[in-house]
This record gives C-alpha cells, sequence and structure tokens, in this order.
C-alpha cells in the first residue's frame, strides 16, 4: 500500500504544479466589442482596430502584470498581429507580454516601460519600429532572437540594460537614426547582409556584447558605433573596401578587440576612433588626415603602417602605442603634439620633405627610434617644439630618444626658440646642426644628457639672445662632461662671447690642462652648466662632410 501510495501523491503534486504554472501564463477570456471597438477580459482593456480579420492595438484603458494574447484568436476569431505607437509608453504596471501572432510593434510602443521583464512575440516578426523599448530598464528576455523577416530598423532598442542574448537578424540590411542599441546587455549580434548604419551609438555601451558580424558591404562606421564594448573580441570581416569613413570614438575603449583591419577606399576617420582599443594593424592608403588621438593607447597595434596620401598626424594620434614599429606618411607636413609619446618600439618615421610644423613632445620617449625624415632639415613655420596655446609644457620633441644617433640638421628661417628638453637624453647624438639665423632663446636642458664629447655647429648669422643655465645639464656619463659649440668665424663672434661664463683670457691652469681642451682650434670661451662645459670654439673651416643631411 505505501508502495502505492508515493507514485499517487507524486502524480497530484505534479498535476498541481502544473496546473498552477499554466494558471499563471493562461489568458482569461478575452470578449470583442465591435461596436465599441474594444477588446477586454477582467484585467486588460484595449482599444482596438480591425483589418485584414487581425486586431491592432491602439490604446489601453485598463491593465496590469502580465498581458497574454494567446487566446485571443481562439475567444474572438481575430489574432492581435500589431501594436500601435505609444501604446504602453511610460507604462510601469505591465511586467510581461505574450504576443504569438504580432509580427509589427509600433513607434515608442513600450518607451520607458519600466516594469516590463519578458516580450514574446511571433517568429515572423518583421518590424520593430523607432524606439520601441527604449529605456526598458528590466527588459531581460526579448523573443525572438533569430529574425529572419526584419530588414531594416530604426534605433528600436536601446537603454536595455539588462537585455539578454544572442540576437540574429540573417536579412538586416539596414540600421537608420541612432542608438538602435545602445546600453544592452546582449552578448551577440549577427546581420551578415547589413550594410548601412544610422547617425551614431549604435552599439555604444553595450559592454556585455563579444560578437558583432556583419556585411563586408559597409561604408561607414557611424560615431560612436562601438563605444566602451568593452568584451568585444570578435569582429567580422576585418577588410571592408567599401567604407569611406569611420565615426569619432567608433571602436574607442574596445580593448579586447585585436582584428587587423583593412580599408582600401577609406578617406576620413574622426578623433580617438580607435582610442584604447586592441586592434593589431590598420591598413588604409588612402587615408587624408590622422586625427587626434586616432590610435590613442592601441597597445596591441604593430608592425609598420602606410599612409599614403595623410597630409597630417593629429595630437597623441599614436601615443603609447608601444608596439608600433615605423610609420611611413610622405605626405605629412604637420606633426601635432605628443603624436608619438611613449612609442617605445618606434624605430623609423618618414614624412614630408615640405614638414613645415614639429610640436611638443613628438618622439617624447622613443628610446627606439633611430631614423626621423626629413630629419627637420625643413623650414619650420613654429617654434621648434612649440605646443600652441600653452606655455607650459613646450619642448621635449626628443626626449628620450636614446637611440636616435643620425647628425641632426635644424633648418629654418623663422625659427626664434629650442624649448625645455627638446633633444634631453638624446645620448646618442654626437652632432647637431643648427642652420636658423634667428635663434633667440635656447632653454633649460633642451640638451640636457647629450653624449659627452659631441659637437653642435653653429651656422646662425648671430648668436642666441640668452642660454639657460642648465642647457647642457647633466650631460650623460659621469660629471664634468664636455662638449663642443662651433661658431662660424666673423660672425657674432661678440654676441657668443656675452653668453660665455668665462672667456679664453681668464681659463685657468686646470682647464688648460684638460686632456679635452681644444688647444688646437681657436677657443673663444667656455660656457658652464654647474660642474658641465661647453667649449665655444670659432670654426672657419669649409662646411664638415660629416653631416648626412644638408
Amino acid at each position: 500500500m505505501s508502495i502505492l501510495k508515493k507514485p499517487c501523491e507524486f502524480v497530484f503534486c505534479l498535476f498541481v504544479t502544473l496546473s498552477v504554472v499554466h494558471i499563471s501564463f493562461a489568458s482569461i477570456p478575452w470578449g470583442y466589442d465591435g461596436e465599441a471597438g474594444f477588446l477586454t477580459n477582467d484585467v486588460w482593456s484595449f482599444k482596438v482596430s480591425l483589418a485584414d480579420d487581425s486586431f491592432t492595438l491602439v490604446s489601453v484603458s485598463a491593465g496590469s502584470g502580465e498581458l497574454d494574447l494567446s487566446d485571443v484568436k481562439a475567444d474572438t476569431g481575430f489574432a492581435v498581429t500589431k501594436l500601435g505607437g505609444n501604446i504602453f509608453k511610460n507604462n510601469a504596471s505591465i511586467t510581461g507580454i505574450n504576443g504569438p501572432d504580432i509580427i509589427s510593434i509600433g513607434n515608442s510602443s513600450f518607451w520607458s516601460a519600466s516594469g516590463l521583464i519578458t516580450a514574446r512575440f511571433s517568429p515572423e516578426l518583421s518590424t520593430i519600429e523607432y524606439g520601441a523599448f527604449n529605456n526598458c530598464s528590466n527588459l531581460e528576455t526579448f523573443y525572438p532572437t533569430y529574425i529572419p523577416n526584419v530588414t531594416g530598423l530604426s534605433g528600436c532598442i536601446l537603454n536595455c540594460k539588462k537585455l539578454t542574448g544572442d540576437f540574429h537578424f540573417p536579412n538586416l540590411e539596414k540600421i537608420t537614426g541612432r542608438s538602435a542599441f545602445t546600453g544592452c546587455a546582449m552578448t551577440s549580434f549577427r546581420a551578415p547582409k547589413l550594410k548601412e548604419i544610422g547617425t551614431s551609438e549604435t552599439f555604444s555601451g553595450c559592454s556585455s556584447i563579444t560578437n558583432i558580424e556583419i556585411s563586408s558591404g559597409i561604408t561607414k562606421f557611424p560615431a560612436k558605433f562601438a563605444l566602451k564594448c568593452y568584451k568585444l573580441s570578435n569582429f567580422s570581416p576585418s577588410v571592408f573596401p567599401n567604407c569611406t569613413s569611420i565615426g569619432v570614438n567608433a571602436f574607442a575603449s574596445c580593448s579586447l578587440l585585436t582584428n587587423k583591419f583593412e580599408f582600401p577606399v577609406l578617406e576620413t576617420i574622426g578623433s580617438s576612433a580607435f582610442s584604447g582599443s586592441g586592434i593589431r594593424h590598420f591598413k588604409s592608403p588612402n587615408l587624408l588626415s590622422i586625427p587626434n588621438d586616432a590610435f590613442n593607447t592601441c597597445a596591441n597595434l604593430e608592425g609598420d603602417l602606410y599612409f599614403d596620401r595623410a597630409d597630417a598626424i593629429g595630437y597623441r594620434a599614436f601615443q603609447n602605442c608601444t608596439k608600433l614599429t615605423s610609420v611611413t606618411a610622405p605626405y605629412v607636413s604637420c606633426v601635432s603634439t605628443l603624436s608619438f609619446d611613449g612609442c617605445g618600439a618606434v624605430t623609423s618615421a618618414v614624412f614630408s620633405a615640405s614638414c613645415t610644423q614639429v610640436h611638443h613632445g613628438v618622439f617624447n620617449g622613443c628610446g627606439a627610434l633611430k631614423n626621423v625624415y626629413p630629419f627637420l632639415a625643413v623650414k619650420l613655420n613654429d617654434d621648434f617644439g612649440y605646443w600652441p596655446g600653452d606655455k607650459r609644457y613646450q619642448g621635449s620633441v626628443f626626449n628620450g630618444c636614446k637611440s636616435l644617433s643620425l647628425d641632426l640638421v635644424i633648418d629654418s628661417d623663422i625659427i626664434t626658440n629650442i624649448w625645455p628638453a627638446s633633444f634631453a637624453n638624446c645620448n646618442a647624438i654626437s652632432n647637431i646642426t643648427i642652420r636658423t639665423p634667428l635663434i633667440d632663446v635656447i632653454s633649460r636642458q633642451a640638451f640636457k644628457n647629450i653624449a659627452s664629447g659631441a659637437n653642435i655647429w653653429w651656422k646662425g648669422k648671430r648668436a642666441p639672445k640668452s642660454i639657460a643655465s642648465e642647457v647642457f645639464y647633466p650631460m650623460g656619463g659621469a660629471t664634468g662632461n664636455r662638449i663642443r659649440v662651433y661658431v662660424k668665424g666673423g660672425e657674432d663672434l661678440d654676441g657668443w662671447l656675452a653668453l660665455c661664463t668665462r672667456t679664453a683670457d681668464n681659463l685657468t691652469e686646470s682647464d688648460l690642462a684638460r686632456e679635452d681642451y681644444p688647444h688646437r682650434e681657436r677657443l673663444l670661451g667656455v660656457i658652464e652648466s654647474n660642474s658641465n662645459y661647453a667649449w665655444v670654439i670659432r670654426w672657419s673651416e669649409g662646411d664638415p662632410t660629416i653631416f648626412g643631411l644638408r
């Protein structure tokens, strides 16, 4: 008897459980008042329109909790296939909707429906209009996630911070408007035919998304397309043959995105387009300029970059790209502030022979840099190492370029200042030729820690008006190192004598006994920087032949 009792109890409990579950989802019988145009049951009341043997919900006058429309057709003879615009806008009472026959969701249907948790519609769903689920902050479940009949979206699901799932739109071709999926918690989005994307913020703030698949036929990526998609690691394809523009912050902060992107016809990108992303390579031969912060802190960006048409490199464009090894941009005439700051692996940079602007900190901290063309043998139209609008941070153009060993040439008709730390810690440079006629100031630590025994060949028509007391301090190597400044004979020797702390007439015996004392040359005097010297030597020979660039 006891053996039979337990199975009976189990069956009874199961029946009760299933009954309870069924009751929670079952619809209370629906009635339709065709004359008044109302669809009602004991909980909900809707104004409806009837066309093509199906209902459109026009407005709601009463109801709360879960709305189950699954039995409407059985009870009335007509199914609910459409939701009108704004029908549940700002409605905090609805917690769920089950509409197995609904194929069209109107404009702003659930806008700010803060209580909505689940939303289930027909697998044949074909229309989701703008703002349909905007700011549904508690929406967790959306069905279907495989939506083959939707070919276009217009900013439909926004700021649904709890909405999860893998969404697949196999026939989606365009997204119009802005912020289609902004802030959603989805994990995957696949739309292999998507060729047109709206104005901005398509996936911005989707911090849980790991996969995005779209068509290679995309013509542009809008501003903030995938901004702060921190977990995005799979993005396909990587080659976009038709893409002509990428907007501001399009892939910024996508730190796990390790694609090697190619854009054969790309012409413009916005500032910070890839800032903080994980991309490994970027090929875009037709890019017209490289804007501010475009690749800032792309720590995985590696290898050699070529820009065949770009004419300018913006502020901090490649800052802290620590794996980048070279940049070739033969038409770049302006290299902006801090553009390669912290790029410790860069060995070579090539710009236009007519480059006219080199600003503050361009190669600051580029310890592997060996070659720069045209190596400043150019007509600069600004102060060397100048940062327009902020004089607190001027200089440091080559600060820390310890591998830079080629002979430097500064050639300009109008440059007036060499700003602080411009050549600081370039302790492999042995020769610097200055051909600019109007230098007024050589600032503190401009040549800090350069190689002991280095030569500065001064070919200007006059001496600087001032040389900072710490211009050569400290030098590389032991305390007491010396460099030599060669001054063209017959050109403003009085000006140079005025800069010397001591002249040849009053040197001490210990000075004369030094091994590096230029006794066979015409010594004008000494510029002292603490215990470091710069011998100032009158030089009247022909141009030296040791310099590789004129």
